[in-house]
């Protein structure tokens, strides 16, 4: 197990993301392995503070806030959206049922 240093080694640091592979593997992004005087071989524990959930949130935005194109989702991401969202709205619009 790896004891992080205290919160004042990494002050600058936000969040930063990283994306989990199919074999549960995470990529440590850049900046952290530096800033948390992290060595290869190192254990490291993932967590959360407290108990918690992934909310999906729906809103419009108007085409004109958008100021470029940030990516596209992956096909398999596309499909898993597009079941949320057909089962979120299931019964709510006519034909939106799976």
């Amino acid at each position: 197990m790896l004891a992080l240093p205290t919160s004042r080694y990494c002050q600058h640091m936000r969040t930063t993301p990283s994306k989990l592979t199919r074999k549960y593997q995470a990529a440590i992004p850049e900046p952290v392995p530096a800033c948390l005087q992290l060595m290869a071989g190192d254990s490291i524990a993932f967590g959360l503070p407290a108990a918690s959930v992934v909310r999906m949130k729906l809103f419009t935005l108007d085409q004109e806030l958008v100021l470029r194109k940030a990516g596209t989702l992956a096909l398999r991401d596309r499909k898993a959206a597009d079941r949320a969202l057909r089962k979120l709205f299931a019964g709510a619009l006519p034909g939106a049922s799976g």
